[in-house]
């Protein structure tokens, strides 16, 4: 904490609230986890619980944002290499972007409900995994190009020499164009899935 750019007002509640969210990051591959639990229903007794002990993109955009107020950069550096390792497995399968992702940047799915399990104040079921990796936020590309502005400006552009950052933006408005047909002039690209998109230089 003494690296940090601590406000005079709420110093306790901030650093504890600092110390809370680097708990939920994962050293070895720079996600950002949720949470730390599953199935807390959003109600006691409620069926609503759900597993969250992964890495929502989206999520994941905030907490960063959070540690750049705070001048805490290491976890900025490490989930733009969670990020390009991402881009790299997308730009080999031509996948689309998910919305979440394990510690180990695999899939979270299939979802898994135990119903002999009792979780919380005696809710049910029990959930393992999300099937939300299979659902379709197409924000989650503009939340991810936000995030990079700031770790650029910040850290030193050698953490991507061994994975091209060039692999991130091609990715993403591969991606993109193909969800939006409108913006294929813009791209580039052809709606018959030409892979002509220019790379930023």
């Amino acid at each position: 904490m003494k690296h940090c750019s601590i406000p005079v007002l709420y110093q306790e509640e901030v650093i504890r609230s600092a110390l809370v969210l680097k708990l939920h990051c994962y050293e070895d591959t720079g996600a950002i986890l949720a949470a730390v639990t599953s199935s807390l229903p959003e109600q006691p007794g409620g069926g609503r619980s759900w597993d969250y002990r992964y890495c929502w993109l989206r999520d994941a955009y905030f907490s960063l944002s959070a540690f750049h107020n705070l001048g805490h950069f290491e976890e900025m550096e490490g989930f733009l290499k969670f990020l390009l390792n991402i881009a790299y497995t997308l730009d080999q399968s031509q996948d689309r972007l998910s919305p979440v992702y394990s510690l180990s940047q695999d899939l979270p799915i299939p979802e898994a409900e135990h119903q002999n399990w009792e979780g919380f104040a005696h809710s049910r079921p029990v959930r393992s995994r999300n099937q939300g990796a299979e659902h379709v936020q197409n924000d989650v590309y503009g939340e991810m190009i936000l995030t990079l502005p700031p770790i650029f400006s910040t850290i030193d552009s050698t953490i991507c020499a061994r994975r091209n950052t060039k692999s991130w933006w091609r990715s993403c408005s591969t991606s993109a164009c193909g969800e939006f047909p409108s913006l294929m002039p813009a791209c580039g690209r052809s709606a018959t899935g030409g892979r002509n998109i220019p790379s930023p230089t």
